[in-house]
């Protein structure tokens, strides 16, 4: 009764839809040749967009567009372990799609997929790639994050270049003179329904008419292995499935493995450390060889490579007879070479800026700095992020307060990474008061990153002393941030250090008791602490300080309590950056 009953819905169905002819004749589908890798590339293009469409759609109910709400969207899904995993996901879903695509075009170019009659599927996959990419780009600007900000303006610059509309292309875009709420509502528009509906249509088309044309044939085949039918069930259908579920367990690994990221929120005045995802790293490396003004020149390699392929059709017209000298791989060595030949050079790109990149240690340390701010935010922003926005939120905190009256205040004579003057009149204050800058003062203290451009004199170079001696002061001076109370208050530890500096006769010109002073160099007591800072900012030329050979402007009567303890807290915040810029390091090793 049961099977009766599923043969007469069987049977409705097929007469209103046609269904069961229809999937009969796809298990019988010829593949000329066998199964093979090619012909399984579609359908796990075709699961990997699944995967896409449903992460996407979970992710967008939980999205809200806008410069002040983006990133604080984006945090709380990050925030919870099902919000992670999926951005995780849709993030290394897109990377491994664009692949698979990229793959299957260059694939089936160097078969001759593009011959007649299949131009129209060619030229659709084409379509059906550039609008993957163009949701890649949306997509990128959609968390509004450093790395988002930095896509919206190469993006919106690369626009602006193009002649003739450039212009109004860039004011269509960004929704205004510069990016904004508006970029981020057309960016969320297109890539949450105009870019998929227009996707889905390009791969339904192409999908009828692949199975109006049948599979290509690869080159070389024989005329009896041509018409060998093999049919698409079992063999090619078994191998389908097990290109798609590698391919979805490849994400999902990657997922499991690194999230998606999320940097610190969009700061226009922030120094580029972002970069981009690899399948826009060869633009992005030929954006960074070009001169601003020909920076529409960025695209040309990857048009070039896009335009052979949309050309291939006519430059590779005529099918040459099934199993003859002109059917072989031989002669299709020079569509595969110049295609080939592209997609090496692109990758020659990413593979010379990212080798450029890991040699860069200003970039490291401004990565570094930009981790620390993402993860500073992110704590943050589990207490509630504020109306006006993340990077508000994270601009009023004491050292980011602080930061801003050091910029307004202090660059005129201290140099701060890529802030201030290189031949500044006081120390360089990068990584201040860390183990690497107290040993620097220890080595050279007349030295031009030191005090020797401030006309202080006195201090000898302690390089002499070898660098285990060396060691055990900086360790010393270290230490004494967390002994207020004098030097009775260091751990055992110290003592080495500690009879050094006395042995040495450090103790003629530095005091390490509270409240003592030696009247020649500054007290140690508390030193690098935030109260010992405090009164060096207010202070500097007290006796406990700098007395007579101090030339720093003392700031106690320009500066409220409340900024002299956001620009303590900035100070601070210099070592504890060098701190995790050292850790980075040392995990690249």
């Amino acid at each position: 009764m049961a099977g009766q009953s599923i043969t007469l819905l069987r049977d409705w169905l097929e007469a209103r839809t046609g269904w069961y002819s229809r999937l009969r004749e796809r298990l019988a589908e010829h593949i000329p040749g066998g199964p093979r890798l090619l012909c399984a590339l579609g359908p796990a293009e075709t699961a990997l967009l699944v995967l896409q469409l449903t992460s996407g759609l979970a992710l967008a109910g939980r999205y809200a567009a806008g410069t002040a709400t983006a990133w604080a969207a984006v945090a709380r899904l990050e925030q919870t372990a099902s919000g992670h995993l999926l951005r995780a996901l849709h993030a290394h879903g897109a990377g491994v799609l664009l692949a698979v695509a990229l793959l299957r075009l260059l694939w089936g170019a160097a078969e001759g997929a593009h011959r007649a009659p299949r131009e129209l599927v060619h030229w659709l996959g084409l379509a059906s790639f550039g609008v993957l990419m163009l949701s890649a780009v949306t997509g990128s600007l959609l968390p509004w994050d450093e790395r988002a900000f930095s896509a919206a303006q190469v993006t919106l610059g690369l626009l602006g270049s193009i002649p003739g509309l450039g212009e109004w292309l860039r004011r269509l875009a960004a929704g205004g003179a510069e990016p904004g709420n508006v970029t981020l509502s057309r960016a969320f528009v297109a890539h949450a329904s105009l870019l998929p509906l227009g996707l889905l249509a390009l791969l339904a088309l192409r999908g009828r008419l692949r199975s109006r044309h049948g599979f290509a044939a690869p080159p070389g085949l024989s005329a009896a292995r041509r018409n060998q039918r093999t049919p698409w069930w079992p063999s090619q259908a078994a191998l389908d499935a097990g290109v798609a579920l590698a391919l979805l367990a490849l994400v999902t690994a990657l997922g499991l493995w690194r999230g998606a990221g999320l940097g610190p929120p969009a700061d226009p005045s922030a120094t580029g450390a972002a970069r981009p995802a690899w399948y826009f790293r060869p633009v992005f490396a030929l954006l960074e060889l070009l001169p601003p003004q020909l920076g529409m020149l960025g695209l040309l390699l990857p048009l070039l490579l896009f335009g052979l392929l949309a050309a291939l059709p006519w430059l590779d017209a005529s099918p040459p007879a099934p199993g003859t000298a002109a059917d072989s791989w031989a002669a299709r060595r020079k569509v595969s070479l110049c295609l080939g030949a592209g997609a090496l050079a692109l990758l020659l790109l990413s593979l010379v800026s990212v080798w450029t990149d890991l040699r860069d240690s200003d970039l490291r340390g401004r990565q570094a700095s930009a981790e620390a701010r993402a993860a500073l935010a992110l704590s943050l922003a589990r207490q509630g992020v504020p109306a006006d926005g993340a990077l508000a939120m994270l601009e009023n905190q004491p050292h980011q307060r602080g930061e801003r009256l050091f910029l307004r205040k202090c660059v005129a004579c201290h140099q701060v990474g890529d802030k201030g003057k290189a031949k500044s009149e006081g120390p360089h204050l990068t990584a201040y008061l860390s183990r690497g800058w107290l040993r620097g003062v220890l080595l050279e203290p007349d030295a031009p990153a030191y005090f020797g451009p401030s006309g202080m004199e006195g201090m000898k170079s302690l390089a002499p002393l070898g660098e285990q001696k060396l060691m055990l002061l900086t360790e010393l001076l270290f230490a004494l941030r967390d002994a207020s109370g004098g030097a009775h208050e260091l751990p055992p530890s110290q003592e080495s250090g500690r009879k050094l500096f006395e042995s040495e006769g450090c103790a003629r010109c530095h005091a390490l008791a509270p409240g003592a002073s030696t009247g020649i160099g500054p007290s140690l007591s508390g030193y690098g602490s935030a109260a010992w800072l405090r009164g060096l900012v207010r202070e500097p030329g007290a006796k406990e300080y700098y007395g007579i050979q101090n030339k720093m402007p003392a700031f106690g009567q320009q500066l409220t309590g409340v900024e002299l303890d956001d620009v303590v807290a900035y100070l601070v915040s210099l070592e504890e950056e060098a701190v995790g810029q050292e850790a980075a390091r040392k995990h690249e090793r």
